[in-house]
């Protein structure tokens, strides 16, 4: 009768080993050597993003955010992220897109690119369309409906999250690549004004705002420093800009709502100039570790 047992607590683990490691997700091992080699006592890897725009006014703003990308809880989102930012991938790209109103879900990312010196003609646009969400790879989708259990983030405000094809169906949730979404409030609110967060068990979210990591400049000038939460002003701004390109065409076709968008309107796109992480060091053993994970 031991030995049966014996036998039979065996079989069990190798069956267990198997089942687990053909999730497809980072093993604990895993996710503990990559956050004592490159995170800090928090899990996380630390980036700045610096987001710029023009507003109405003809102002520049600057927002520079600091952002924690939870390595421990998302790994190979986050390994794929630093891989595309130290890629250059990411640089000047353009929140393209905003998803219903500004109280709701948030900006996309990852289409378009932005060269602010260009002129408005149809062959030296400043909008180009890059395809960045068409890449040859896709990654694991580490939320809940997933069966993955350890990312516990929201959709709070100014949260990064990766897209994927839908959250309807369980075979596009292993769809995600280069796509992302900023955040533009804590959560939709039920009947009861309640804030709810329909998305976060759908969706990898895998970067918040760093405490006191936000500083705004306005045409040139510090407005804010220091502060957590992006100004209720700036996501107006944000809202208001964006409007004017839900139409946008490609590649030198600028159309919104069939009227051409003239030089003045296009440079209030929001975009996002560059990234640069907060702590000088060697990230290749990530870049590494989202090429193992990447499906191509």
């Amino acid at each position: 009768m031991k030995k049966f047992w014996v036998i039979f607590l065996a079989v069990t683990l190798v069956f267990c080993m198997t089942a687990c490691s053909a999730t497809g997700f980072a093993s604990k091992g895993q996710v503990n050597k990559l956050v004592n080699n490159y995170a800090d006592e928090n899990g996380n890897i630390q980036v700045k993003a610096s987001i710029n725009y023009t507003d109405a006014d003809g102002h520049e703003v600057v927002v520079e955010i600091i952002y924690n990308l939870h390595l421990s809880k998302a790994p190979i989102t986050v390994a794929n992220f630093v891989a595309l930012v130290l890629d250059g991938h990411y640089d000047n790209i353009v929140f393209d897109s905003l998803y219903s109103a500004r109280n709701t879900v948030g900006l996309l990312a990852g289409a378009y690119t932005y060269d602010a010196e260009a002129q408005h003609e149809e062959e030296d646009a400043k909008l180009v369309y890059d395809q960045h969400e068409d890449a040859d790879f896709t990654i694991k989708g580490e939320f809940v409906s997933n069966f993955y259990e350890a990312n516990d983030l929201t959709h709070q405000l100014g949260a990064l999250v990766m897209w994927h094809d839908t959250y309807t169906s369980s075979a596009d949730y292993d769809t995600a690549n280069t796509y992302f979404y900023m955040t533009c409030s804590s959560g939709n609110l039920n009947d009861d004004g309640e804030v709810v967060y329909s998305n976060d068990k759908n969706f990898a979210v895998f970067a918040t705002i760093a405490e006191g990591g936000i500083s705004v400049y306005y045409d040139g000038d510090i407005q804010h420093q220091g502060i957590s939460q992006i100004p209720a002003w700036v996501l107006d701004d944000i809202y208001l800009n964006n409007q004017n390109y839900n139409s946008i065409e490609v590649n030198g076709e600028f159309e919104s709502d069939g009227d051409p968008v003239v030089d003045s309107c296009l440079s209030r796109l929001v975009y996002v100039s560059g990234w640069e992480f907060v702590e000088d060091q060697d990230l290749s053993g990530l870049v590494d570790f989202a090429e193992k994970y990447r499906n191509n």
